[in-house]
């Protein structure tokens, strides 16, 4: 079976023929083997040819218990190896499967999901919706390149406004998440004027645009039906409302 397995290994082109289950079989086998070989080499003595001369020195069984460490050993160093490549490729699937490529945030998939978990738990939490303003734009007069850099530059700063955020997502486009629990909650207020601050420290850097955001929020006890989604689209229509007053203010300047 050992041989068979690695032979279907080789021919599919599989470079783990060696696992470490068959190292182990391996192992144990030149075992048994050595060991037979002594109990025949004892009787062939005892009762064979050569009556009388009997040897208590059972250097098959030695030898052969020897190999069987050994390869208990490369065996466990093998399934360490494989353990740590399955652990590497769970992370990575995790990570397609759950993260923003572009923004290294949580994507919309991961938002969803604990929006699931909190309609599920009914705890207490606060939901924060914001808009990136001027996307488009960017995307329009500058290019891609730097429509890309917009974002990326936005989620590093919600990253440090939010720094003890539950999750920060970005939902799609320009929409992002801030989901906070418990006691987090009653630090929304100071935590938007952070955010502002950061914009304003990042605005006098920056030369080719400006960072500007629109928000809303919502509390967890604000929707009776306790559904995270009706809390995020509570949060959702108070930070468009925001959007739709700038941009009323704009048009009055104009």
């Amino acid at each position: 079976m050992i041989l068979r397995n690695y032979f279907i290994h080789k021919k599919n082109g599989n470079t783990h023929a060696y696992s470490s289950e068959n190292i182990f079989v391996i192992g144990l086998i030149i075992f048994m083997l050595f060991s037979i070989l002594d109990i025949i080499r004892y009787n062939c003595e005892k009762y064979g040819l050569v009556k009388g001369r009997n040897s208590n020195y059972l250097f098959g069984f030695t030898t052969g218990a020897l190999i069987f460490v050994l390869s208990l050993l490369v065996s466990y160093f093998f399934y360490n190896i494989y353990s740590s490549n399955i652990d590497s490729m769970q992370s990575r699937i995790i990570n397609l499967a759950y993260i923003d490529a572009l923004t290294g945030l949580a994507n919309r998939t991961r938002c969803e999901q604990m929006m699931k978990m909190l309609t599920e738990e009914h705890g207490t939490y606060a939901m924060i919706s914001l808009d990136l303003n001027k996307l488009k734009h960017v995307n329009d007069t500058l290019g891609h390149n730097e429509g890309d850099r917009l974002l990326t530059g936005f989620a590093t700063i919600l990253s440090d406004a939010f720094w003890d955020a539950n999750l920060i997502g970005r939902m799609g486009g320009d929409e992002f998440l801030v989901i906070l629990l418990e006691d987090r909650v009653f630090n929304v207020s100071k935590r938007i004027h952070d955010l502002y601050s950061l914009i304003n420290e990042w605005n006098n850097k920056e030369q080719m645009f400006k960072y500007s955001a629109s928000y809303g929020y919502a509390y967890s006890y604000e929707v009776p039906s306790g559904s995270a989604s009706e809390v995020y689209m509570l949060a959702d229509n108070r930070m468009y409302e925001m959007k739709r007053e700038h941009h009323n203010e704009n048009k009055e300047v104009l």
